[in-house]
């Protein structure tokens, strides 16, 4: 008993205990908003089937006559900072109607990759097509066109 009163473990205002109250909150808070993430991407992905890269493709991009490289790339990046598996995603996921609780999860995540697609591609995508670029679909043509339209402006040059 002595050996207790002497290492001073009650966690009550002691610093040692709000430290320990202080980390235990944040693992509650991070586990609880993981589990709330895959709850709601298992939601709005029920019932779908998953698709590796080159299926997702074939399905929704082969037929546009994008790269996959381009297309494949993107989806790495949005995987990355959504931190999600994303392979029941469809071209036509809105992420501001079904997917936008994404944004709720990590409010720059929609910044990050549009910077990390800018870096990748080498392009520069303006606020205003971001901000109206809400499909998967659309994100990719805008991509697609943006590699498109720089190297044409390199060809001329």
């Amino acid at each position: 008993m002595k050996c207790l009163e002497k290492t001073n473990l009650s966690i009550g205002t002691e610093n040692g205990g709000r430290s320990l109250l202080i980390t235990l909150f944040f693992i509650v808070f991070t586990v609880y908003e993981g589990w709330s993430k895959n709850r709601k991407i298992e939601k709005v992905f029920s019932g779908r089937m998953k698709l590796d890269a080159k299926s997702f493709y074939e399905n929704y991009f082969k037929s546009l006559n994008i790269p996959e490289e381009v297309v494949i790339d993107i989806m790495e990046i949005l995987e990355k900072y959504l931190d999600a598996d994303l392979s029941r995603i469809s071209d036509e996921d809105d992420f501001s109607k079904n997917l936008s609780f994404f944004w709720k999860f990590d409010s720059m995540a929609d910044v990050e990759i549009i910077l990390a697609i800018e870096d990748k591609f080498n392009i520069k995508i303006e606020n205003n097509e971001a901000l109206n670029t809400t499909k998967l679909k659309d994100l990719v043509i805008l991509v697609w066109k943006k590699i498109q339209d720089k190297n044409d402006k390199n060809s001329n040059e």
